[in-house]
């Protein structure tokens, strides 16, 4: 079970990622980014 587990851990993570690089190429907002993907910058982009 743990496998699963970790495995859905990182197939989310590289979503977001993508999500993430998307979204300030389009030039939306880092505050709308955060909301949609439930993510926390931890440095300001």
């Amino acid at each position: 079970m743990e496998k699963k587990e970790q495995k859905n851990f990182f197939v989310k993570m590289m979503e977001d990622k993508k999500a993430i690089i998307k979204s300030i190429r389009d030039g939306v907002p880092t505050k709308k980014i955060e909301e949609e993907r439930d993510v926390k910058f931890a440095t300001p982009v």
